[in-house]
């Protein structure tokens, strides 16, 4: 009881806090700075790295098939550095949803080494 009443008495508060971040959003867009303030330390990172770079960003690691998954995995995030690397086997079901922010990194579990080119998604 006494969580419910603490909640309660909060909750007007957010809801209001909430309502005149939307308002300030879509008055000043993300000039008024808020936005920078709810985003992701990988977002930021993508971000930065996008606008101080005219060249598209890599999507793609074929020269790291063959090698280990230890080596492939530190060159990835050495050339995509906020991207999140999952090592799994190569016949590993995944979810189908696709993110900018990852890469995964298909492994043959017979010899430990990069079986498929690694790719954002």
């Amino acid at each position: 009881v006494l969580q419910y009443n603490n909640i309660m008495r909060i909750a007007p508060t957010l809801i209001i806090s909430c309502l005149l971040l939307q308002v300030t959003e879509s008055r000043f867009g993300e000039a008024s700075g808020i936005s920078d303030h709810l985003k992701s330390g990988k977002e930021k990172q993508r971000e930065e790295r996008n606008i101080m770079s005219d060249e598209p960003e890599k999507m793609e690691w074929p020269e790291v098939v063959g090698m280990t998954a230890d080596e492939a995995k530190e060159i990835i995030l050495r050339e995509c550095g906020g991207c999140t690397v999952e090592v799994i086997p190569k016949d590993a079901m995944v979810t189908m949803d696709y993110r900018t922010d990852r890469v995964r990194i298909r492994v043959d579990e017979a010899t430990g080494n990069v079986a498929f080119s690694p790719r954002i998604g």
